[in-house]
């Protein structure tokens, strides 16, 4: 089973879940400050027929407990937002964003920099959920596992796993897949099955990113109208290594419109970027990178390392400008806030 996630290097040297933390609790005593008062969720908070919620990293749809209704309308019109989450939809409550100087949570500089691929790629999930499972289907369908580090270990939260919790897990996804897809994906699951929870690898997990052609990012999220970043894709960044990424659409358009280098001149991040997911993404997003892993066997490892190493010194140095404009800009941000909000 995967070991260490939360005790590898992002966590230890970036520090992100306390630098989020304390976002958290400033703008909680924010709140408080202008009589707003906890509810039983600690991420909601309510002042007369007021209600603001709290919602950083996490995507917003999780403070709500009606999954059917669509993301414009999930919250009422006396509803302010408070996120660092990127909206593409119109909303009918008020959304205020955190600087994007936020990101800069997630700075750091990996202590191996050198690209030195052994296997096809790498596709790691801790946790399962539906799209998730899925995903792990399709790479089951269309890749070889003993080609690339995979590990999918059927977690839910953060609870310890064993093989009969995550067998039991795995089968209960599989009990919600509909029939069509049940016939698709049957060998596939069969496949897995035996093997669950999965883990083909002994090195460290940090090290399986700079010893794959391909790194398939799996956020925690995916929506058809709201980006949510975690600190999967930053790791990715900050790597001198190629990756995709399954999350929300335009994440990638995203990355690159605050200045990221996607190294989108190398891979075609777009043919799956673009995509909502009843166009089939979770099969387009495997086979983009088993293309892209195809084209990197083919071309001068030593031209490619080099394009990855600007990309990674790149991204490394943007967000550590973040980091360092983020004290301030939060301070000017929750100005704006409190008066947004005493009014």
């Amino acid at each position: 089973m995967q070991q260490n996630i939360y005790q590898g290097e992002i966590w230890a040297q970036s520090q992100c879940l306390e630098n989020e933390s304390a976002a958290n609790q400033s703008i909680y005593q924010l709140l408080q400050s202008l009589e707003f008062q906890t509810t039983t969720d600690p991420r909601r908070w309510q002042r007369g027929d007021q209600t603001v919620i709290v919602c950083l990293v996490d995507d917003i749809r999780s403070c709500s407990t009606d999954y059917d209704i669509d993301l414009p309308y999930l919250f009422d019109s006396n509803t302010t937002v408070i996120t660092d989450n990127y909206i593409t939809c119109p909303t009918q409550y008020q959304v205020v964003r955190l600087p994007t100087s936020f990101l800069g949570i997630y700075h750091y500089i990996p202590s191996q920099q050198t690209w030195s691929p052994k296997r096809d790629y790498a596709f790691a999930v801790n946790r399962i959920d539906q799209r998730r499972f899925m995903l792990m289907l399709e790479v089951g369908l269309r890749a070889h596992l003993h080609l690339g580090y995979v590990n999918f270990n059927c977690r839910h939260h953060t609870e310890e796993i064993d093989h009969n919790t995550a067998m039991k897990h795995w089968a209960n996804h599989w009990e919600h897949v509909g029939p069509e897809d049940k016939e698709k994906y049957q060998k596939s699951y069969e496949l897995l099955t035996v093997r669950i929870p999965i883990r083909n690898y002994d090195i460290e997990h940090d090290d399986i990113f700079l010893k794959s052609y391909l790194t398939m990012v799996v956020e925690t999220y995916n929506s058809d109208n709201n980006i949510s970043l975690s600190e999967k894709i930053f790791r990715a960044l900050v790597t001198p290594a190629p990756w995709t990424v399954s999350s929300g659409r335009y994440t990638v358009a995203y990355l690159n419109s605050i200045g990221f280098d996607t190294v989108s001149d190398l891979i075609d991040h777009n043919h799956y970027d673009q995509l909502v997911e009843v166009q089939d993404k979770r099969r387009i997003f495997v086979w983009k990178g088993l293309q892209a892993i195809k084209n990197f066997r083919s071309q001068n490892l030593s031209t490619l390392q080099e394009r990855y190493r600007r990309a990674a010194e790149h991204n490394q140095g943007l967000l550590a400008n973040m980091a360092r404009a983020w004290p301030s800009d939060f301070v000017a941000w929750q100005n704006k806030l409190k008066q947004t909000l005493a009014s």
